[in-house]
């Protein structure tokens, strides 16, 4: 995953980044991105979405987009 975001930030195709994951990804994914990602990177959310799909999943992210950062 980090090597997929870093490659992505390198070919510019985003200039900012929020990554929603497990606490347990996240603490593995963020010691492995590259200096550029770690400019773009706005935001970590620690939350497992994984059971979610379609309009339940949009729900849900835009949800932990409005949680204040902690």
């Amino acid at each position: 995953m980090a090597n997929y975001l870093n490659d992505a930030v390198n070919e510019n195709h985003f200039s900012e980044l929020v990554v929603i994951a497990p606490s347990p990804m996240l603490e593995d994914l963020k010691p492995c991105l590259n200096q550029a990602a770690e400019k773009v990177l706005k935001r970590c959310i620690a939350n497992d979405l994984t059971h979610y799909t379609g309009p339940e999943l949009k729900k849900r992210v835009d949800h932990a987009l409005e949680l204040p950062d902690y």
